[in-house]
This record gives C-alpha cells, sequence and structure tokens, in this order.
C-alpha cells in the first residue's frame, strides 16, 4: 500500500480515482484518528511548556491558535 501512494503521489497525474483510493487507504488504517491523537498531545505540550512563561497576551494567542488548528471544523 505504500509503494501504491507512493506511486500516485509522484505520477504525472492525479486523478479523482487516485484520490479516492488515498481516501480509502486513510479510512482504512485510521490515519485521521492517529494524527488527531499526535496532534492533541502536541497541543497540550505546547500548553504546559507555555504555562512556564507569563501569562500574556502573546502567550494566550499561542494557545488559542493551537486549539484552532487542531479542533477547528474541516
Amino acid at each position: 500500500e505504500i509503494s501504491e501512494v507512493k506511486a500516485i503521489l509522484e505520477g504525472d497525474t492525479i486523478t479523482d480515482q487516485h484520490v479516492n483510493r488515498v481516501c480509502e487507504l486513510i479510512a482504512y488504517h485510521k490515519s485521521n484518528e492517529y494524527t488527531l491523537g499526535r496532534a492533541v498531545n502536541y497541543t497540550k505540550e505546547v500548553k504546559n511548556l507555555l504555562s512556564e512563561f507569563p501569562d500574556n497576551v502573546y502567550s494566550t494567542s499561542i494557545a488559542q491558535l493551537a486549539d484552532f488548528i487542531v479542533y477547528r471544523k474541516l
């Protein structure tokens, strides 16, 4: 499957059929769930690190931006 995705991405043309196949593989392997879990963990880590700095508009903005990136609806 990895070689299949590589071939699609390295090809000259990406068709709707290619996109659908890659989406099927992403769903089958639960890649979205895995990636979201990693993003949530990174966001928690960022907020934890930010807590070591004085609370100000900049640290608040960074924390809010991290939340927005992870939890926005696509």
